[in-house]
């Protein structure tokens, strides 16, 4: 059975995403790592970012990966909170559930976006 994580980077390579970078050093308390992504379908090398979220009521230290409750998406490289969800959330158990695709609808309004921009 494979993890939401693991949902998730199958969902995103399947719906013409590349896994450019992952940044998981230097971080704020808000996010858990932070995934560059590059469209690899038409228009090419357009840009989204997933954040792996911390669960604000989450106490004491925390290891790598612990405290994560959703993933957030934006259109750029996230600085605060709110950035990494400007472009929608969804929970790390409504991947579970097979619900991955949630995500992919977020990240394709980024390229669908860029689409309108150039005019294609």
């Amino acid at each position: 059975m494979k993890t939401p994580r693991e949902k998730l980077e199958s969902c995103i390579v399947e719906n013409g995403w590349r896994i450019e970078n992952v940044q998981y050093d230097g971080l704020d308390w808000w996010v858990d790592e932070i995934w560059e992504l590059r469209s690899i379908w038409s228009p090419e090398g357009v840009s989204a970012y997933l954040s792996l979220l911390v669960d604000p009521l989450h106490e004491g230290a925390r290891r790598k990966g612990q405290g994560v409750w959703a993933v957030g998406c934006s259109g750029e490289s996230p600085a605060s909170l709110e950035k990494a969800c400007s472009n929608g959330t969804v929970t790390l158990n409504e991947i579970s559930k097979g619900n991955a695709i949630e995500v992919i609808d977020n990240i394709e309004s980024l390229r669908s976006g860029a689409i309108n921009d150039i005019g294609l």
